[in-house]
């Protein structure tokens, strides 16, 4: 028999006097181990009966201890071997390690609190007021939408339906230790997603970043949900750094107290450079435990529940109020993917602002892919709309405001490096093309848009763009037929920003080269209008389709020359109207 088993039977009815009349909580399962990665030399000789060994070598580490006692002992379990974590489902062999002198430290195993996670489904709610409360569609106008960004949901699993499907990429059932991470008994996972990543399919729900990845880290039991052990929490924050590669995570639960493994998790992954936001928690009434963890530690975001109040907002009072709050955002009343088909649901709780929270950050991540947790809090704070907090114990309650990502994206920009950007934000065949040039700079910038379209002329527009506005440009929609350019160049003729599209224009193809007068036919009538135009006639004005018939040679001018093609081509020369 292993000399590990032996000790461990020895030891088992010294230590059972100790679990006497201890009573556990219904949310208590074991306890959370991290173990040492050294030995001291008072417990030498007992570590090396436990582990089988004559005497301690070098070779001991808290990786190979935890190995070891996951394969040997019944009552203890991996969590990360590689950490040096296991689960130790008894107090005896807790005490047994604990006396063996490798033991680090050691939390209950305690479940967090789901937050916002109601049984009961809420009326309908069509209307996602989230959306303008925190200047979401500035993002989109300028191009952003979080693509690329990965964001791990550690949560109740997302459900595959028609507004999340092409966001999920693979992820993780800890609970179940498999890859089915979809959220069937339990929507609490599938609405925080939708909040973030809902595609724009004009099925349901929006997301804030709705071409970021989500990867959903299922942690909830369906058979009992509102709670979460400490165990699956502490395996999905490390799996969604080194197994998932998240860029940011998102954590919509919490607990009372701070346990030792969870804070370690939290330290290891910001070092890896993720991002974490989490609900600052519901019980605001708590005065015995005011704060919630990992919201309240200082490399996490803490996220508050801002609602409607009349023309304005305030904080719900459910919402956790404590001065480690970093920010608020609408957390009431959210309307949100549900975990079916296509059906919807409104939510309220800290649960449903932090996706909104983590959402933006994703958007930040996509302009800057380096970006890290403290320098993301710092932008966050510095561009939070403090003008709702109405007195100074208001700080309590929202942080350092209400989150605005318009004031953020351009301050990261400006961070960036970036002087200017253009972005496109809609084609219309029965309208306009509308591309906006935006100034993220604190300083008053002079620029030139150029558009070279494939038919006319370059067309090029100077103008000077105050500090942090957008200028929108209306680009009649028949210009833009073909590979047509846009681009920015700063006072210096530098260039700032290019975007090429190509166009279809199904309205341009009706006209024929040659029909100037767009009667249907290309003859000398075409001819004498061509020439009444160029000659400056009184009355005599060319709509822009007919001046897309009129550059018959394509070299993006009217002028004589087209004059000349058109009288060659009806005179039976061999010349081609373009």
């Amino acid at each position: 028999m292993n000399k590990l088993l032996k000790i461990l039977i020895a030891c088992t009815g010294c230590f059972l006097l100790l679990t006497c009349g201890v009573l556990a909580d219904e949310n208590f399962d074991g306890y959370i181990v991290r173990l040492s990665e050294s030995i001291s030399e008072n417990v030498g000789s007992q570590c090396a009966v436990l582990f089988g060994d004559e005497e301690i070598t070098e070779s001991y580490t808290a990786e190979y201890a935890a190995e070891l006692l996951s394969e040997s002992v019944e009552d203890v379990s991996e969590v990360r071997a590689d950490k040096g974590l296991v689960k130790v489902d008894s107090l005896e062999t807790l005490e047994w390690l604990k006396q063996s002198g490798i033991v680090e430290y050691y939390d209950e195993n305690v479940c967090a609190e789901l937050y916002g996670y109601d049984p009961e489904l809420n009326p309908y709610y069509s209307k996602q007021w989230h959306l303008p409360a925190v200047k979401a569609e500035y993002a989109w106008k300028a191009g952003i939408f979080g693509s690329s960004v990965r964001v791990g949901v550690i949560d109740s699993g997302v459900f595959p339906n028609e507004d999340l499907k092409d966001a999920l990429a693979e992820g993780y059932n800890y609970y179940l230790n498999n890859t089915d991470a979809a959220g069937y008994a339990v929507r609490h996972g599938t609405n925080v997603a939708s909040i973030i990543a809902a595609q724009c399919n004009d099925i349901g729900t929006v997301g804030i970043a709705h071409k970021a990845k989500i990867v959903p880290l299922k942690v909830v039991n369906d058979d009992s949900p509102g709670t979460i052990p400490l165990e699956y929490i502490v395996k999905a924050i490390y799996g969604a750094v080194d197994d998932f590669d998240c860029d940011v995570i998102n954590m919509s639960f919490g607990f009372k107290t701070s346990p030792l493994a969870l804070k370690e998790a939290v330290d290891y992954a910001e070092s890896k450079g993720s991002i974490m936001v989490a609900a600052a928690g519901n019980d605001g009434s708590d005065s015995e435990f005011p704060y919630r963890y990992p919201a309240s530690y200082d490399n996490v975001v803490s996220v508050a529940n801002a609602q409607v109040s009349g023309d304005t907002y305030d904080i719900r009072d459910t919402s956790q109020k404590n001065d480690k709050l970093d920010i608020a955002a609408p957390g009431t009343y959210l309307y949100m993917a549900d975990n079916n088909e296509n059906g919807v649901y409104r939510g309220t709780g800290t649960s449903f602002a932090c996706p909104v929270v983590s959402a933006a950050a994703a958007l930040v991540k996509s302009i800057d892919p380096l970006m890290n947790q403290s320098d993301f809090m710092y932008y966050l704070k510095e561009t939070a709309d403090s003008s709702y907090i109405t007195a100074q114990t208001d700080s309590d309650s929202w942080g350092a405001g209400m989150l605005d990502i318009e004031a953020l994206i351009k301050m990261v920009l400006v961070a960036d490096g970036k002087k200017a950007y253009l972005s496109k934000v809609d084609v219309s065949f029965d309208g306009d093309t509308s591309i906006y040039i935006h100034n993220p700079t604190s300083d008053t910038q002079y620029y030139t848009l150029s558009i070279k379209a494939f038919r006319p002329k370059h067309l090029i527009f100077d103008f000077d763009l105050a500090p942090y506005k957008t200028l929108e440009f209306l680009v009649s929609s028949y210009k833009c037929y073909g590979e047509t350019s846009f681009s920015v160049y700063d006072r210096d003729g530098k260039l700032i920003d290019v975007q090429q599209y190509s166009f279809e224009n199904p309205d341009y193809e009706t006209f024929k080269p040659g029909d100037v007068n767009l009667d249907g036919k290309v003859d000398t009538n075409d001819v004498l209008v061509l020439q009444r135009y160029l000659a400056w006639f009184d009355g005599v004005n060319l709509p822009e389709e007919a001046l897309q018939c009129a550059d018959v040679n394509a070299d993006g001018f009217v002028d004589s020359r087209d004059i000349v093609r058109l009288l060659q081509y009806l005179a039976g020369w061999a010349v081609e109207l373009n």
